[in-house]
C-alpha cells in the first residue's frame, strides 16, 4: 500500500486512507527531514523549530511523535548519536521530491493546484526556521515554474488551451521569462490565433519597456516567422546544406573558431528549419544553442528559446536524445542564473531521456550539471556521491577526457568545501592533467582555483599563488569573467592572510565587475565574492542586497549564513556605539 505525502499546496498525508498529522511544526519538521540533506544534528533543527518554546526539547519530541504516529511504520526516524536519519519504505512518494527531480508526468504537473511548498503554514516564532523554508520555497517555485514549461511544451500541439494554462502559470513565478513568453507566442498560433499572438508580442513588448526598461528579445516573434504548414518531405536541396552546415560548425568550434561556429550554426538552422525535417532543424538549435552559452556568452536569453523550440520538436518526435540535450542545456542556464529548483529539474528529465537510449555520456555530463548544483547549495554528500560515480565511469572512457577533468574539479571543490584540503589538491592536480592532456584548456582555470586554495589551507603559499595566477592569466586569455573573479578571490585569500585587507577588498571588487561584464556569468561565483566582500566591509548595501537576493533564491545556505552573521554583528555593533 502505497504512502502519498503532499507537502504542494495545503499538506497532507495518504496512507491507505487519508491520515491527520496535525500543528504547523509536525509539518514544518516532516519537510525538513525530507528536504535538506541529512543526517540532520537534532539539537539544530530542535533548536529552529522550537527554540522559542518553554521547553524546546519537550515541543520537539511532540512534534516528532506525531510524524511517528502518522506515518510508521512506512517512514522511520532514526535517533543515533543526536542524529537523525529517515528511513522509508520504497513506495513512499513524496510530491514536492519527485516535483524537484523532474520525474512528474505531463498530467501529474496539470494536476498541481497549488505549488507553494507547505501553503498557509508560517512559523513567525522561528524566524530561522521561517528564513530555511523561504529558501526552500524558492528553490521549488523555481521547479514548479520550469515543470509547468515543460509541461506546456509537451502540450502545444495536442492541446493547446491546457498548454496555455500551464504557460500563464509559470509566468506568475517568473513574469519576465523570454522562453516562456516565446512559448505563449507559439501556443497562441497552435491554436489557430496569429492575429492574438501578434498582440501577445505588443503586450510583452510594452511590459518589458515599463517593468525593465529594455525591450524583449528579438526572437520572440521567431514563431510567427516558421511556416504555417510545413512541408510534409524534406527538399533535398536544403536537407543537405543543413547537414554540411551543422558539420562544419561543429568543426568551427572544437577548433576555438567561435564566431565562425555561431555564423555555420544560425545557417544550419534556417536550413533545417526550411527543409521540413524537424529532427535535422531540433538538432541544429540544440547545436546553435549550446554555442551561444558555452562560447560567446551574453546570449542565453536566444539560446533558452532556440532550445524550447527544440524541445517542442523532440517531444512531437519522440527522439530522446535531443530531449536530452535539451533539457540538460535548458538545466545549465539555470545553473548559472542559480535558479537550481529549475536546474535540477530539468536534469533529472535530461539523465532520464538519457537513460532511456542508453547513451552513457549524456548521463554522465548531466549528472556532473546537477551535482554543482547540490555542491552549490551544500548538499555535498549527494553531490560527492554523484561525482565518484561520473569518474569511475569516465576513467575507461579515452574520448571523454575533457568531461573527466571537469568532473575532478568538481570533485576537488566539494573536498574543499567539507574540510578535506589534501583529498582536494591532490584530485585538482589530476584534473589538471587530465585537462591539458585533452587540449581542454578552457578547464583549467576551474581546477587550479580549488586546489590553490587547498594547498593555502595547508600552508602551501607559494604553491597557491601560482595557481591563482595561471588561472588568471588563462582566464584572461579565454575572455571567461568567471574563471577571472574567482582567480582574483583566491589571491585575495592571500592578501587576506598578509594582513593587506585593502588589496583584498580591491581584488574582489574587481572580480565582482568582472563577473557582471557579461550578464550569464556564474551567480555563485559572485555572491561568493559579494559575501566576502561584505565581510570585509567593502560592500555597498546595494551588493549586500545582491548577495543575499542570489543566496535566497538558490538556495545557498552557507553564504546566507554568512551574511547574515555579519549583518548580526554590524547590528550589535551599531548598537553598542549609537
Amino acid at each position: 500500500m502505497s504512502t502519498h505525502i503532499q507537502l504542494l499546496g495545503n499538506p497532507r498525508l495518504q496512507v491507505g486512507k487519508e491520515r491527520a498529522l496535525n500543528g504547523h511544526k509536525p509539518w514544518g519538521l516532516l519537510a525538513y527531514l525530507l528536504l535538506e540533506p541529512g543526517p540532520i544534528s537534532r539539537r539544530e533543527i530542535a533548536g529552529l523549530l522550537c527554540g522559542e518554546a518553554d521547553d524546546p526539547a519537550a515541543a520537539f519530541r511532540w512534534a516528532l511523535f506525531q510524524i511517528r504516529k502518522s506515518l510508521s511504520p512506512a517512514l522511520e526516524i532514526e535517533d543515533k548519536d543526536g542524529a537523525l536519519m529517515v528511513h522509508r519504505e520504497s513506495d513512499v512518494v513524496v510530491d514536492a521530491e519527485r516535483l524537484l527531480m523532474g520525474t512528474l508526468d505531463v498530467d501529474e504537473i496539470l494536476a498541481i493546484t497549488d505549488g507553494e511548498l507547505l501553503a498557509g503554514h508560517n512559523f513567525p516564532s522561528a524566524p530561522m526556521f521561517e528564513s530555511w523554508l523561504s529558501m526552500q520555497r524558492s528553490r521549488v517555485a523555481s521547479a514548479f515554474a520550469d515543470s509547468s514549461r515543460w509541461a506546456a511544451t509537451a502540450l502545444i500541439n495536442r492541446d493547446p488551451d491546457s498548454a496555455m494554462r500551464l504557460v500563464r502559470r509559470a509566468l506568475v513565478a517568473d513574469p519576465f521569462n523570454d522562453g516562456v513568453h516565446e512559448l505563449a507566442v507559439a501556443v497562441h498560433i497552435a491554436r489557430g490565433d496569429r492575429g492574438e499572438a501578434s498582440r501577445y508580442i505588443e503586450h510583452v513588448s510594452a511590459l518589458y519597456r515599463k517593468e525593465l526598461g529594455v525591450p524583449p528579445p528579438a526572437t520572440l516573434s521567431r514563431p510567427l516567422e516558421r511556416p504555417v504548414a510545413p512541408t510534409g518531405s524534406p527538399l533535398v536541396s536544403l536537407d543537405i546544406g543543413a547537414r554540411t552546415l551543422f558539420e562544419t560548425s561543429e568543426a568551427r568550434f572544437t577548433a576555438g573558431d567561435y564566431e565562425g561556429a555561431v555564423s555555420m550554426a544560425r545557417r544550419a538552422a534556417a536550413h533545417a528549419a526550411a527543409s521540413g525535417d524537424g529532427q535535422l532543424e531540433a538538432r541544429a538549435l540544440v547545436r546553435l544553442a549550446r554555442v551561444l552559452i558555452h562560447s560567446v556568452r551574453g546570449c542565453d536569453r536566444e539560446a533558452v528559446g532556440l532550445l524550447g523550440r527544440a524541445s517542442e520538436l523532440s517531444i512531437r518526435l519522440g527522439d530522446d536524445k535531443i530531449a536530452s540535450d535539451t533539457e540538460r542545456e535548458i538545466g545549465y542556464v539555470a545553473l548559472l542564473e542559480a535558479r537550481y529548483g529549475t536546474a535540477e529539474a530539468s536534469f533529472g528529465r535530461a539523465i532520464a531521456a538519457a537513460h532511456r537510449t542508453g547513451d552513457e555520456a549524456r548521463r554522465i555530463r548531466a549528472s556532473v550539471y546537477r551535482a554543482i548544483c547540490f555542491s552549490d547549495r551544500c548538499d555535498y554528500r549527494s553531490a560527492e556521491q554523484t561525482l565518484r560515480g561520473a569518474v569511475e565511469s569516465l576513467s575507461t572512457e579515452a574520448s571523454q577526457k575533457g568531461l573527466l577533468s571537469y568532473t575532478l574539479a568538481t570533485l576537488a571543490r566539494v573536498y574543499l568545501r567539507t574540510q578535506r584540503f589534501k583529498e582536494a589538491s591532490e584530485t585538482s592536480r589530476e584534473a589538471v592533467g587530465e585537462g591539458r592532456a585533452a587540449g581542454a584548456i578552457s578547464i583549467l582555470p576551474w581546477a587550479m582555483v580549488w586546489g590553490a586554495e587547498a594547498d593555502l589551507k595547508l600552508g602551501k603559499s607559494d604553491e597557491a599563488r601560482t595557481s591563482y595566477e595561471e588561472a588568471l592569466a588563462l582566464g584572461v586569455e579565454i575572455d571567461d569573467p568567471c574563471w577571472e573573479a574567482l582567480a582574483l578571490r583566491g589571491l585575495a585569500l592571500l592578501d587576506r592572510q598578509e594582513g593587506r585587507e585593502d588589496f583584498a577588498q580591491k581584488r574582489l571588487q574587481d572580480g565582482v565587475i568582472r563577473c557582471r561584464r557579461l550578464p550569464d556569468t556564474y551567480k555563485w561565483a559572485e555572491a561568493l565574492l559579494l559575501t566576502e566582500l561584505a565581510e570585509l566591509g567593502g560592500a555597498d548595501p546595494e551588493d549586500v542586497a545582491a548577495a543575499r537576493a542570489f543566496a535566497h533564491q538558490g538556495p545557498m545556505p552557507d553564504l546566507m549564513s554568512r551574511l547574515e552573521r555579519k549583518t548580526a554583528s554590524q547590528t550589535r555593533s551599531q548598537t553598542a556605539n549609537p
